[in-house]
C-alpha cells in the first residue's frame, strides 16, 4: 500500500463508539477528494481474528484493494461473550450484527449496497525480528475496516509487484511531531555527551545573540573545568572575536590570537584572528605591525571575508595620517569588495565618518543613506558605535542623518542605554531643525519614560526653550504660537501658547484682539482684566459713559489712577451698576491718604451704600463725609446731609434727623431737593405748629 501525495481531509466527521466489557468500536466518516469513506475501528485487550466471509487462510489475509474481495462481508471473532448487550450498527457504508456460538462473540460487518471493504490489522512487536509482511496478521488487537466507493481515496492501487515492509501513512506536506529515535522497546534512545560539548554549545549560542561578556565567561569556566577539551582550538577562536568585539584586553587577545595563529596555520578561520589581532595591535599604538597583519590578510587570504575589511583598516590609517586621496581609493576598493552586506556597512560608516572629519559631509551624508536604506538593522544591532557615529553627526550640525540614527537606536530593545541616549537627543535634533511639534513629541515622550532621570530637568527646560523662545517680528512669533495652538489642541502647550499670544498682542497694544480671545483664556485672566481696564480708559475720559459701561461692566480688578476711578465710579452709579460701584468706592478710599481723597470717596460711598439699602453703613460713611467737609470747610459736599437724613429717617433715628434738618435748612433752603425732608418731616410731625411751618416751606418750593 502507498499513500498519495495528498492529505486526506476528514470533513464533518461523526464519531460512534461502543465498549463492549474489553471491546471497543469507534466509528468515523470522512471526505477525501469528494469521495466520502467511512472507518470501523475495533480494539480488545487481547488478540482476535477478523477475516473476509469464508476465507480464513492459515498464516494471514492479503490486505488487497481488488474490487473481488472488497465486496465481501467480514466476520470478526471475539473468544469471550461481553457482559452487556450489543445493539446493532449502522451508517452509509457498514451493517454491523453480531451472533453467538460456543462461547464466542462474533461481529458480522456487511457493506451495503454499491458499497465495498477493505481490511486491516495493527498488530505488530517491533521487539520481534519479524518482517513486516503486506498481509494481515491472522490475529491482532487493533483491526481497521475502510468503507468506500469504488477505491479508498487516500490510498493507490498499484499494484505491488515486489513484496516490501508496511510502511506507516506519511502524509505529504503535513506538520507531523519530529520524534526522537527509539530503541527496540519504542522508548528514546539515551545519548551521552561530553559537559565541554555544552560549554562550547553555549559560548557559540552566545556569540550569535552577541552576548559577548557572558561567552568569556563560559568560555573561561570551561578551559578551567576542561583543560584538555578537544574543543580547545574552537573556544580560543570565540575568545579572540569576543575580546575583538568588545575592544577590551586588547594585550591578551593579541597573545592568545598570535598562538592561536601559529598552532593551527591550516584553520580556514586564519583570517578572521588575524584580523582581531591586527585591530588590537593597531588600538595598542603598534601601527606597523597591525599594518603588516592587515597586508597579509589582503595577500594571502584575498578572498576572505576579511580582506575588504582589513583594506578599509588600512584606509583609516591613511585618513589619520591626513592622506585623504590614498584612502578615498582604498575605503572605496574596500566597499566594492566587501563579501556580505554587514561588512559593505561597516565599510561604509567608516567611510563616513573618515568624510566627516574632512568636512566633505554631502559624501558622508550619501554613505550613511546607503547603510540606513539598505540595511538599517545594521545600526541597531551595533549601537556602540551607532552612538559613537550619532555623536560625530550632532557635533558636526549633520542634523536629518544625526535624525535618522536615532530612530534606529530608539526603535531597538537590546540596548536600553543607546534607547534613552536616542531619545533624549532626538528632542534636541527636531528643535535644531525648528520642527517644534516632533522635538516637543520626544521630549515628552522622554519625560514619561524616564522622569526619574537628571537629565529629565534638561528635557523639561529645553521643552520649554523649543515651544516658546523664538525669533523673529510680531506676525512672526504669532503664527509660531497659532502652530502650537493647531498642533496640540486641548494641551498645557495649547493654553500657554494662547496666554503667550495674547501677551503678545496686548504689548503691541491690539487690545480688540485680545478681547476677541476671551473666550479661550481662563475666566480670570489678569490679561483680559487689564485689557479692559485699558479700553474703558478712552471713552471714560471722553465722558462716553455707555461703551465706556461695555468694558467696567466685565472688570473684576480696576486698575485706575485717581481721577479714572472717579470717573468709573459714577459712570456705574448713574447706571445703577451699585456692586461694581462698590467695589471702586472701597478700594480708594483704602488707598486715600490725605483728608481731601477720604471725603471724596467717603461722600460717594455713603450715597452707594444708600442705594444698596445698606443704611447702616451709608449712615456711617455720610457721616464722617459731612464732618469732613465742614472741617474743610468743602461746601459742595455738604449735601451730603440729605443722604444722611434719609439714613436717620430709615434708622428711625428722628432726633439726629430733626437736628441735622437745621443744617439742611440753613444751607440748603431753596434747594428743590428740601421737599423729600419737609415730606418725611410731616409724616413723622405731630405739632400742629410744627407741621403749618413745613408745610409753608414746602409749598414755597
Amino acid at each position: 500500500m502507498w499513500l498519495k501525495s495528498k492529505i486526506f481531509l476528514l470533513m464533518g466527521v461523526s464519531l460512534l463508539s461502543h465498549s463492549l466489557n474489553a471491546l471497543s468500536l469507534t466509528l468515523t466518516q470522512g471526505k477525501e477528494e469528494g469521495e466520502d469513506f467511512s472507518v470501523l475501528t475495533l480494539r480488545h485487550n487481547k488478540a482476535f481474528s477478523c477475516s473476509y466471509a469464508n476465507e480464513k487462510p492459515p498464516s494471514g489475509i492479503e490486505a488487497s484493494l481488488s474490487i473481488m474481495h472488497a465486496k465481501r462481508p467480514i466476520e470478526c471473532v471475539i473468544d469471550s461473550i461481553p457482559k452487556e448487550g450489543f445493539t446493532p450498527l449502522e451508517n452509509a457504508f457498514f451493517n454491523i450484527t453480531y451472533s453467538m456460538r460456543q462461547q464466542q462473540f462474533i461481529l458480522h460487518i456487511k457493506p451495503k449496497v454499491m458499497r465495498r471493504l477493505t481490511l486491516f490489522s495493527f498488530d505488530r512487536d517491533y521487539k520481534k525480528a519479524i518482517p513486516l509482511f503486506v498481509e494481515n496478521d491472522a490475529k491482532a488487537k487493533m483491526w481497521q475496516i475502510i468503507g468506500y466507493d469504488q477505491k479508498i481515496p487516500f490510498l493507490s492501487e498499484k499494484d505491488n509487484a515486489q513484496k516490501g515492509l508496511n510502511f506507516p501513512i506519511i502524509i505529504k506536506d503535513a506538520q507531523t511531531p519530529i520524534i526522537q529515535e527509539l530503541d527496540v522497546n519504542n522508548k528514546p534512545l539515551l545519548t551521552t555527551k561530553g559537559y565541554d560539548l555544552n560549554a562550547y554549545l553555549e559560548a557559540k549560542k552566545q556569540m550569535d545573540s552577541q552576548a559577548y561578556f557572558d561567552a568569556l565567561r563560559t568560555i573561561s569556566r570551561a578551559f578551567k573545568n576542561y583543560p584538555q577539551t578537544i574543543f580547545k582550538k574552537d573556544l580560543y577562536l570565540l575568545e579572540i572575536i569576543a575580546l575583538g568585539k568588545l575592544g577590551i584586553k586588547k594585550s591578551l587577545l593579541i597573545d592568545i590570537g598570535t598562538q592561536w595563529i601559529k598552532n593551527y596555520p591550516t584553520d580556514p578561520n586564519i583570517p578572521e584572528a588575524l584580523y582581531y589581532v591586527a585591530k588590537a595591535l593597531d588600538e595598542n599604538n603598534n601601527h606597523k605591525q597591525a599594518v603588516h597583519y592587515y597586508k597579509r590578510i589582503l595577500l594571502e587570504y584575498k578572498n576572505s571575508r576579511y580582506a575588504p575589511l582589513a583594506q578599509m583598516r588600512l584606509a583609516i590609517e591613511a585618513a589619520e595620517a591626513s592622506d585623504l586621496s590614498s584612502a578615498s581609493m582604498l575605503f572605496k576598493e574596500a566597499f566594492s569588495n566587501a563579501k556580505d552586506k554587514e561588512s559593505a556597512s561597516e565599510i561604509a560608516l567608516n567611510w563616513a565618518e573618515a568624510e566627516i572629519n574632512y568636512q566633505n559631509f554631502n559624501n558622508a551624508k550619501y554613505l550613511i543613506d546607503k547603510v540606513v536604506q539598505s540595511n538599517p538593522d545594521y545600526l541597531s544591532t551595533h549601537s556602540e558605535s551607532a552612538l559613537e557615529l550619532l555623536k560625530l553627526l550632532k557635533k558636526n550640525q549633520m542634523n536629518e542623518s544625526a535624525i535618522e540614527i536615532a530612530q534606529l537606536l530608539l526603535n531597538q530593545d537590546d540596548d536600553v542605554k543607546a534607547k534613552e541616549q536616542a531619545l533624549y537627543d532626538l528632542g534636541a535634533l527636531y528643535a535644531r531643525i525648528k520642527d517644534f511639534k516632533n522635538a516637543h513629541l520626544y521630549n515628552l515622550q522622554y519625560l514619561q519614560d524616564h522622569a526619574e532621570l537628571e537629565r529629565a530637568s534638561v528635557v523639561r527646560a529645553r521643552d520649554e526653550k523649543a515651544l516658546f523662545s523664538m525669533e523673529g517680528n510680531t506676525q512672526e512669533k504669532i503664527a509660531h504660537y497659532d502652530k502650537i495652538i493647531q498642533n496640540f489642541p486641548n494641551s498645557n502647550e495649547a493654553q500657554k501658547a494662547l496666554e503667550l499670544k495674547a501677551q503678545l498682542l496686548f504689548d503691541n497694544k491690539r487690545y480688540a484682539e485680545v478681547l476677541g480671545m476671551q473666550k479661550n483664556l481662563p475666566k480670570d485672566s489678569p490679561l483680559i482684566q487689564k485689557t479692559l481696564n485699558v479700553l474703558a480708559k478712552t471713552p471714560l475720559e471722553d465722558n462716553r459713559c455707555e461703551e465706556a459701561l461695555k468694558y467696567l461692566s466685565q472688570i473684576t480688578a480696576f486698575e485706575f489712577n485717581p481721577k479714572e476711578e472717579i470717573q468709573a465710579f459714577d459712570c456705574l452709579y448713574f447706571a445703577s451698576l451699585k456692586e461694581k460701584a462698590q467695589i471702586i468706592a472701597l478700594n480708594a478710599l483704602k488707598a486715600a491718604k490725605t483728608p481731601s481723597e477720604k471725603l471724596t470717596w467717603l461722600y460717594r460711598l455713603g450715597r452707594n451704600y444708600y442705594r444698596l439699602g445698606d443704611f447702616k453703613n451709608s449712615t456711617l460713611a455720610s457721616k464722617d463725609a459731612l464732618i469732613l467737609a465742614q472741617s474743610l470747610n468743602k461746601k459742595e459736599f455738604y449735601d451730603i446731609a440729605f443722604v444722611l437724613f434719609s439714613d436717620y429717617m430709615q434708622n428711625n433715628e428722628k432726633e439726629l434727623a430733626l437736628n441735622l434738618y437745621a443744617f439742611l435748612e440753613k444751607h440748603f433752603k431753596d434747594d428743590k431737593r428740601m421737599a423729600l425732608v419737609y415730606f418725611k418731616l410731616l409724616e413723622n410731625e405731630k405739632d400742629p405748629k410744627s407741621i403749618k411751618i413745613y408745610a409753608t416751606s414746602l409749598l414755597k418750593l
